[in-house]
């Protein structure tokens, strides 16, 4: 049964030392963001991190964006 929960939050992305808020849902992916945030550039590779105050974490692309805020 395909989930129907739309229910939005909004995250804050820095992506070019710009920070840009970006609404997702329970099921927005890692992938789904940065393809937001880069459709209409050039052709680059991009990943997403996850940044405490001690460290940078990679973060799977198929990884859901909230699951990984409420750890």
């Amino acid at each position: 049964m395909p989930c129907t929960d739309t229910t939005m939050t909004t995250i804050y992305v820095t992506i070019s030392g710009i920070v840009v808020p970006c609404d997702v849902t329970k099921t927005t992916s890692c992938h789904d963001v940065i393809h937001m945030l880069t459709s209409n550039s050039s052709k680059r590779d991009y990943a997403m991190f996850e940044s405490t105050s001690e460290k940078e974490t990679l973060l799977p692309m198929r990884a859901s964006v909230l699951k990984v805020i409420t750890l």
